[in-house]
């Protein structure tokens, strides 16, 4: 009896052997990167999160994060928002993304950065949940878990993210592209290139021209895309907005929900679907800001996608105007909770060449990428705060000239308004001097009572001397 064996306890110390040396064997492919994913050549996830470290490491605080999906980073300007605010705002999103993702989002930013106000945008919080995954979401889905680049956390996060099933591919390189064996492995692999010194925010710019006339004169005829009555808010996604309503209460932070438009005449019975978001803000107890019903952004066509697509976004036109919206709402509710950080030299210089910074607040002389023409101006009716000329970003033949008036009822001041410039210039091309008399207009995104702001681009010139300026207002 001594000599016989216990079968079943051979096999299972055979079973967990051959499942240690498959584990083992993945784990070890996927440290020497041998199945590396294909990189996208732009993959604004992945500069999200390698500027969020950057910004950390150089001290450059994080005051306001925007979370969401690709509503909310094509939708939501951090530029305008942090010359609005006078602060650093920064769009932390995924695309195709739920409520989960967010929060495992702001759990990893928390270890870089500590926001005093988050927004959660509404888009994120549909029907979808982790056990009903199409493969559009799940594509999504991994890859933003990819870039957040911590092992424990990625464990602690994968069940919450992910259906069972796909464990491996969302844990696994190895498991994820093992079809490279007999396929071929793909080349041109690697990560894009670009600068870290360079200033990015989270926004990822895709459409800059708004609606054409026909696409417009089609919702007349075929009517609306998406039904807002049929829209509602999974289990999953109401759980985790109240988990994110938890962790900002336990570190400080400030938080709303907000919705971003689609285009009016796109939506039909929006009402109710905005009346959920509204109840659920209700619920928590937050602030909730509606954008497609209680505001006139909807209504206009060159702030929208030019689709009939049901996943209708916004333009970068579109995304200025809502984020003097959204900056209005914030400055509102928590000025008092945000630093003032106007008036420091460093973060006048982190914002140098950004618009937001010249529509909204000082720049200095030190600025390189902008001359001051005028400063502290006053007249009979208004203040000139700053009139600044500056370089347009990769375009040489052109620049804007950004006025910001003052200590006038903003109300008053119609959108046929123009502010009058006189000036003595002298193109860059090499063109004699002379006199240029220049009209610019009221800017049509920006709406604040006490802060108006005039816009105009301009051929490449250098303002060499101002004449006279004068504001013409109409109705």
């Amino acid at each position: 009896m001594k000599t016989m064996k216990q079968p079943w306890l051979l096999a299972c110390l055979k079973g967990l052997l051959g499942v240690a040396l498959l584990l083992g064997s993945v784990a070890l492919l996927d440290s020497q990167n041998v199945f590396f994913d294909v990189r996208e050549a732009n993959d604004h996830r992945e500069k999200r999160w390698d500027h969020l470290r950057h910004m950390s490491r150089a001290n450059v605080p994080v005051d306001v994060v925007v979370l969401g999906n690709s509503h909310a980073y094509t939708g939501i300007s951090p530029e305008f928002m942090s010359g609005a605010l006078k602060s650093n705002a920064f769009v932390l999103a995924n695309p195709g993304t739920t409520a989960a993702d967010c929060y495992w989002n702001l759990k990893a930013l928390l270890e870089l950065h500590q926001p005093r106000v988050v927004a959660l945008e509404t888009y994120a919080l549909d029907e979808r949940d982790h056990h009903h995954m199409n493969a559009d979401m799940l594509v999504n889905q991994i890859k933003a878990f990819q870039v957040r680049k911590h092992a424990g956390r990625q464990w602690a996060s994968s069940l919450s993210l992910f259906p069972l099933d796909d464990l491996g591919l969302a844990l696994s390189e190895t498991v994820r592209n093992h079809h490279y064996t007999w396929e071929g492995f793909p080349s041109g692999r690697g990560r894009a290139k670009y600068s870290l010194q360079e200033r990015h925010l989270g926004q990822f710019i895709r459409f800059t021209t708004g609606m054409t006339d026909s696409l417009v004169q089609e919702y007349g005829r075929l009517g609306p895309v998406v039904d807002g009555s049929e829209k509602f808010i999974s289990d999953e996604n109401r759980h985790y907005a109240a988990k994110i309503a938890e962790l900002c209460a336990a570190q400080g932070i400030e938080l709303m929900l907000f919705t971003l438009p689609m285009y009016k005449d796109h939506v039909a019975n929006a009402e109710p679907w905005m009346a959920r978001f509204e109840s659920l803000a209700e619920e928590l107890q937050l602030p909730y800001l509606n954008l497609q019903t209680e505001n006139n952004l909807s209504q206009n066509p060159t702030y929208f996608e030019n689709t009939r697509e049901p996943n209708q976004h916004m333009t970068f036109l579109g995304s200025v105007a809502a984020s003097d919206r959204l900056s209005a709402f914030i400055e509102k509710r928590w000025r008092d909770s945000l630093p003032f950080r106007g008036e420091d030299p460093d973060w006048v210089a982190f914002h140098s060449g950004n618009p937001g910074l010249y529509a909204y607040a000082y720049t200095t002389a030190a600025d390189e990428n902008a001359e001051i023409l005028a400063q502290n101006a006053t007249t009979a009716s208004f203040k000139v705060d700053q009139i600044v000329i500056a370089d347009v970003p990769k375009r040489k033949d052109i620049r804007q000239i950004w006025v910001r008036l003052s200590g006038l009822d903003g109300a008053q001041v119609g959108g046929k308004s123009f502010f009058m410039l006189r000036m003595r210039a002298q193109l860059r091309d090499g063109s004699a001097p002379s006199i240029a008399a220049l009209k610019v207009p009221k800017n049509p995104t920006i709406q604040r009572d006490d802060n108006v702001v005039f816009t105009t681009t301009v051929k490449a010139l250098d303002v060499l001397e101002m004449v006279d300026m004068s504001l013409q207002t109409s109705p």
